[in-house]
């Protein structure tokens, strides 16, 4: 497993030594990475091999009055293409946030097409060339930017299982909840005891999140909420935070809540109690659906939109300023000098596939979610008990079977199926998973931690 956390100063050998394998002459020393820890304007972070205790990753911000510029940017080559250099930039500008940086920028050789492509996902935008900038070989290097509101460029779309138990937490399997990030916001669905310890575990911050939704009102999935928000308010967040789930929520969160008062962040509520609920959450659109258990439950999709493609020769046959370009991609309305109108609809083609996630736990198989977990990029689904001769006992608490989350996989025409919610009763969930392979190939007995970025398909 690979842990990302803040760099301390008996990191900085390993550190220069990193530097020096992939930089040479140009590399940082011990004695600049610690001089650099010193400063209360920067933020270092590093990604370790927990199974060795090695770092195999480091990046640094320096907050110029709001500005962060991002250095050190390094991936041990034993460990490349493994995503590690886009979970340790999320975590090193969540750490630059919290310094009160608000944009970020870098530059990079121009040559560096993989960089260039994992900037861009993560809704860095290019905005200028240093003509000559790096040496041996010689070569430019193109100036990024990721300013505060330009988040909605971010195509890529993270998804993590934080536990995959139910019930109960035990000691090598926390309870089941999901963490959604997009465009540097994040959904937290359900929050049992001990979740803060599992978001910890993967290196996420409290700080971003910015919705909490519950499928239920049982223990296992809300018990969690007054410590998480304690979590937020030491992590400095001020901005609102949203709770979302059945009715009775108001009366579960003010209960919860009595341990957990003077929150520096505003609390807000909503409810819902018909077959369906739609709602968006910073760029993720949400749609809760009932479910069947032996209280209110409700299931998730959240899905990612994706505009149409901007026709840049019609823009330019109408006539529309180059300024109002990047304005109108982003779904506004521009008026021009001499009063013109400009609309989205005149230069964006049709909305194009994007991403989604469906999540449910604690049901028995619905209609309800073959239909809203139809297409999903991934699919989150319970398997409560594997071993056939538990059948009854799934009928009898609603709950589902690993094969009857592969069935609902099958008929809902997924992509990719996630086992969660054991029961405490199953050790390994390996051992029945063939049960479920044999229905659904694309199945996956989770563990804690799992993780996934789903991008926009390549066009």
């Amino acid at each position: 497993m690979i842990v990302y956390e803040r760099m301390q100063m008996n990191d900085c050998e390993r550190a220069a030594e990193l530097e020096g394998e992939i930089f040479g002459t140009d590399a940082w020393t011990a004695e600049d990475f610690k001089e650099s820890l010193c400063c209360d304007y920067a933020a270092y972070v590093v990604a370790r091999d927990d199974d060795t205790g090695e770092i195999i990753a480091l990046a640094g911000v320096r907050n110029m009055c709001g500005d962060g510029d991002i250095t050190n940017v390094l991936v041990d080559k034993r460990y490349r293409k493994q995503g590690i250099a886009g979970h340790l930039l999320n975590y090193l500008m969540d750490e630059g946030r919290a310094i009160g940086v608000k944009n970020f920028t870098l530059e990079v050789r121009s040559s560096n097409a993989n960089a260039i492509k994992l900037y861009e996902k993560l809704g860095f935008i290019s905005e200028g060339i240093r003509p000559g900038f790096y040496d041996n070989p010689k070569e430019d290097a193109v100036i990024f930017w990721k300013r505060e509101g330009s988040r909605e460029t971010c195509s890529m779309f993270d998804v993590t299982l934080l536990g995959t138990g139910g019930m109960m937490p035990m000691p090598y399997r926390y309870l089941t909840s999901l963490m959604l990030r997009y465009g540097g916001n994040g959904i937290l669905i359900d929050c049992g005891e001990a979740t803060q310890c599992a978001l910890r575990k993967k290196s996420l911050s409290p700080k971003g999140i910015d919705a909490i939704l519950f499928t239920h009102y049982h223990a296992d999935h809300v018990s969690g909420l007054p410590g998480m928000m304690l979590s937020m308010a030491n992590a400095e967040r001020t901005e609102p935070v949203l709770l979302a789930g059945p009715k009775g929520l108001e009366r579960i969160v003010r209960s919860l809540l009595v341990i957990a008062q003077g929150l520096p962040f505003e609390i807000k509520l909503m409810e819902y109690g018909g077959s369906e609920e739609d709602f968006d959450v910073f760029g993720m659109h949400v749609k809760a659906f009932k479910v069947n258990h032996n209280v209110t439950c409700y299931g998730y999709s959240v899905t990612v939109k994706r505009a149409g493609r901007f026709n840049t020769e019609e823009a330019k046959r109408l006539g529309i300023p180059l300024e109002f370009w990047n304005p109108l991609q982003k779904g506004n309305t521009c008026r021009g000098e001499d009063g013109s109108v400009y609309t989205p609809d005149m230069v964006m083609g049709e909305e194009r596939r994007g991403l989604k996630v469906t999540y449910t736990t604690d049901t028995r198989p619905t209609k309800s979610i073959e239909v809203n977990a139809a297409g999903s990029d991934l699919f989150i689904c319970e398997g409560m008990y594997g071993d056939p001769a538990d059948a009854g006992k799934a009928r009898e608490k609603k709950h589902m079977m690993f094969t009857e989350a592969a069935e609902l996989a099958r008929s809902a025409g997924v992509q990719e199926l996630w086992l969660t919610h054991y029961s405490p009763s199953l050790n390994d969930p390996r051992e029945y998973i063939h049960l479920a392979r044999d229905i659904f190939p694309e199945t996956a007995a989770s563990k804690d931690g799992r993780h996934k970025e789903l991008n926009y398909a390549e066009e």
